[in-house]
C-alpha cells in the first residue's frame, strides 16, 4: 500500500531500463601525439636530465678554464677541427630523415615511415662512428691535465647519448621493416625524432666550447 504523497519505489530491473548514452567517443583519434602521450612526457623528463648533466659539463670546462693562463694548457696542442666539423655536418643532416619519419608517422604512413627511419638510421651511424674517431681529434690523453679530462668528458657525454638515439632509431626501423604496424608505436616513433633535434641541438654549443673556444682564447 502506498500512503498519499509518498513516491513509489522504482521496483523495475535494471535490464527493463533505456540505458541512456552519456558521452560519444565515435569521434575520438585512435591515436595521439606531442604532449597528449604519457611517455612524451618521459622523454622530455629524460631531455632535461641530460641537458643538465652536459650544461655542468660545460660549465667545468669553463671554470677549469680560469685557473689556467694559456688555454690549452702549455704543451698542449689545440684540437683539430676538420673531422669534428665534418661530423657535426652529418650530425646536423640527420634532422631531415628524422623530420619526414615523424611527419609519415603522424599520417600513419607505413611506407613512407619505414623507408625515412633506414635513412636516418643510415645517417646516424655514420655520425656515430665519425663520433668514435672523433675522440682523437682532441690530440690529448684523457688523463693528461684538466683540460684534457673535461673536453673528453663533453664529447663523450654526448657521444652516450649519440649512440643511444641510434640504437633507438634501428629498433623502430627494424619494427617498422614489418608489413603491420601497430598504430601505438607511431606516436613513439614520432618522439624518436623529437629526441634526435634535441641531441642535434645541446651539440652545437658543446661544439664551440671544445673545438672553438680554445682558438679564440
Amino acid at each position: 500500500m502506498t500512503m498519499v504523497g509518498e513516491i513509489p519505489a522504482d521496483t523495475s530491473s535494471s535490464a527493463e531500463r533505456p540505458l541512456l548514452p552519456t558521452f560519444d567517443a565515435s569521434d575520438l583519434p585512435t591515436v595521439v601525439y606531442g604532449s597528449r602521450v604519457a611517455t612524451w612526457w618521459g622523454t622530455t623528463g629524460f631531455m632535461l636530465a641530460e641537458a643538465a648533466t652536459l650544461a655542468a659539463c660545460v660549465a667545468s670546462y669553463y671554470y677549469i678554464r680560469r685557473n689556467f693562463e694559456a688555454w690549452p694548457p702549455l704543451r698542449t696542442p689545440l684540437p683539430d677541427l676538420l673531422l669534428p666539423t665534418i661530423s657535426l655536418i652529418v650530425l646536423i643532416a640527420s634532422v631531415f630523415p628524422c623530420y619526414k619519419f615523424a611527419k609519415a608517422a603522424e599520417r600513419l604512413d607505413h611506407g613512407a615511415t619505414t623507408r625515412w627511419l633506414w635513412i636516418a638510421v643510415a645517417v646516424m651511424l655514420t655520425a656515430t662512428v665519425l663520433r668514435f674517431m672523433e675522440f682523437r681529434s682532441l690530440n690529448v690523453r684523457w688523463d693528461a691535465n684538466a683540460y684534457a679530462s673535461v673536453a673528453w668528458t663533453i664529447v663523450f657525454a654526448h657521444f652516450s647519448l649519440l649512440l643511444v638515439d641510434a640504437v633507438e632509431t634501428i629498433v623502430f626501423a627494424v619494427m617498422a621493416q614489418r608489413k603491420s604496424v601497430p598504430t601505438r608505436y607511431y606516436p613513439g616513433i614520432a618522439e624518436d625524432a623529437f629526441y634526435t633535434y634535441f641531441m642535434v641541438s645541446v651539440w652545437i654549443p658543446c661544439y664551440v666550447t671544445v673545438y672553438l673556444v680554445p682558438r679564440w682564447v
